[in-house]
């Protein structure tokens, strides 16, 4: 599989093998999206019983001969006010996934954006200083700025200041990617340095 390698004009300047050697299937990426979003979740709902609501100590009125209905409390869930019956309490959603099967899902993705050219590789290494104007420049050349683009660095501080202002661009050390961080962009670039440790996450 080739992969691109452009400068900061948007000129290929050489090309590159990636070849993911795990293999997987869309069946884990879409378990992984599941379980990923599953984990968001705060699980923080609560409502209160009836044993919790305040009041409701005394009979609002006797039991027979007024014409109403019975009623024994006010924290009936009846009650305007009163308890909830089966309403939501806190609880972990919470779920995991085996380490192959995480493994696996990344390489897929990245394997198929390659394959549809929504994957490329950038040398930085001219970009001496941090330059909101020079990254502009760079999306302006490799027509990225209508794209929802996600750039991958290895702890590079001046990709970071240059790019992170830019509309529509998020930017992302290599050592915190995920699966769910590639398939939210359409377009991802990673800056020449980040490669080795992309290739160790997919062989």
């Amino acid at each position: 599989m080739k992969i691109n390698v452009l400068d900061l004009k948007g000129k290929n300047i050489e090309t590159i093998d990636l070849n993911p050697k795990k293999e997987g299937s869309i069946d884990n990426v879409l378990r992984y999206i599941r379980v990923f979003f599953s984990n968001q979740r705060q699980g923080t709902s609560s409502t209160k019983t009836r044993r919790e609501v305040s009041g409701g100590g005394k009979k609002p009125w006797k039991q027979k001969g007024t014409g109403r209905a019975r009623a024994g409390s006010t924290r009936s869930p009846l009650w305007v006010g009163g308890g909830v019956s089966h309403g939501p309490k806190p609880k972990s959603w919470r779920l995991s996934l085996p380490k192959t099967v995480k493994s696996e899902a990344f390489a897929v993705v990245v394997k198929n954006y390659a394959n549809n050219e929504n994957l490329m590789v950038v040398d930085f290494s001219d970009l001496k200083k941090a330059s909101t104007k020079s990254a502009q420049t760079f999306m302006s050349e490799a027509s990225l700025n209508d794209q929802k683009v996600l750039l991958v660095h290895q702890n590079n501080e001046i990709v970071s200041k240059s790019f992170r202002n830019l509309r529509n661009t998020t930017v992302i050390d290599i050592k915190s990617l995920n699966t769910f961080d590639i398939v939210s962009a359409s377009k991802v670039v990673f800056d020449k340095e980040s490669l080795e440790v992309l290739k160790e996450k997919i062989k």
